[in-house]
């Protein structure tokens, strides 16, 4: 299929996934590095794999549950750590609702006026994690659409004619990064995930000066 979202012509494309908190994490450190090396970054929906919650323990558990248990308690853990530095609210991490109409109206956004993105996904991810946003309700989603500077009065038809036709389409070009950890960053015909990769895409934007990030 022909990329039509930019991927392949964009400097960094970033997927993320609204119901993700480490995508909610990942917005203001991207844009400030976004800042700082001079890049236009192309922001895309992602549907990725939900986080698990911890089992609660067993008599019975076996080595592996508890593994995966206290792999889920630390990343909730850290969750919280860098939410509590932002002074961002957070709450119940392991929601699952379908994400398809809140996708459906961003990339309405990003063809009408791709300059707001920004804006509109600060607003709607602050709105998500303090639990003030239904994303199948599409009045809910115009309003961060307001408050992010745009007017909603084509966005109604558009999601009738095109929206679940774009959506799919972003889909199978997207596929199946998500699996792999969020945000994900597409640069250079690679494929990071993860907020941890930073250091190295700034090494990348800098014309690979000095030693890479180890």
């Amino acid at each position: 299929m022909i990329d039509d979202f930019g991927i392949s012509r964009s400097t960094l494309t970033i997927l993320l996934d609204i119901r993700n908190p480490y995508s909610y994490l990942g917005i203001e450190p991207a844009l400030a590095l976004a800042e700082e090396c001079g890049l236009t970054i192309n922001w895309l929906p992602l549907t990725a794999q939900p986080l698990n919650a911890p089992s609660l323990p067993r008599a019975d558990d076996d080595r592996g549950l508890r593994h995966r248990r206290s792999r889920a308690e630390a990343m909730a853990n850290e969750i919280a750590v860098y939410a509590d530095a932002q002074g961002w609210e957070i709450r119940d991490y392991y929601r699952d609702p379908d994400p398809d109409l809140f996708h459906q109206c961003w990339l309405w956004l990003r063809e009408r006026n791709p300059g707001l993105i920004a804006a509109f996904l600060r607003e709607a991810f602050k709105a998500y994690w303090a639990s003030q946003l239904n994303l199948s309700q599409v009045a809910a989603i115009e309003v961060t659409l307001t408050s992010a500077g745009t007017s909603c009065s084509a966005l109604h038809y558009w999601l009738q004619e095109h929206g679940p036709t774009r959506a799919a389409a972003l889909r199978e070009i997207v596929g199946d990064h998500g699996r792999y950890g969020m945000p994900c960053y597409v640069s250079e015909d690679a494929s990071l995930y993860g907020r941890q990769h930073r250091p190295l895409l700034r090494w990348m934007w800098n014309e690979r000066k000095g030693h890479p990030p180890m």
